[in-house]
């Protein structure tokens, strides 16, 4: 609302009602200013039971390897040669396994992801 040197607005009540109101809505020193932050669409929130179901999983796997490992070392003992052998082709049989379940988890993810960029895109034309 600022004018340039030397000229006058047309009408005086609106200009001093508009600073009046600048004056207002000016942040004080040592105000209280709250900081209200929006949430992302579609934002949810970690839980106890999103921590707990990670933990288990960690725990499975921890546990399926350590049996894994278990099971190879008292043979171990006896042959070395073969034992390293059978922990090369477990691994190797572990790392695909996870490919494999990565590659189908991301699949299933693919798929989802089309039908809800479908679903929304519907909804759109909709209106």
């Amino acid at each position: 609302m600022a004018h340039p040197a030397g000229t006058v607005p047309e009408n005086k009540e609106v200009y001093n009602y508009a600073h009046i109101q600048e004056d207002q809505n000016a942040i004080k020193f040592g105000s209280f200013r709250p900081a209200f932050v929006g949430k992302p669409p579609n934002y949810y929130p970690n839980t106890l039971g999103t921590y707990l179901k990670a933990a288990a999983g960690i725990i499975f796997v921890l546990l399926v390897a350590f049996g894994i490992f278990c099971a190879l070392l008292v043979p171990s003992l006896q042959n070395s040669r073969d034992t390293a052998w059978v922990f090369s082709g477990v691994f190797a049989l572990y790392i695909l396994i996870i490919l494999i379940v990565v590659f189908i988890g991301g699949r299933e993810r693919v798929k989802k992801e089309k039908e809800l960029i479908e679903k929304k895109i519907r909804e759109q034309q909709k209106k």
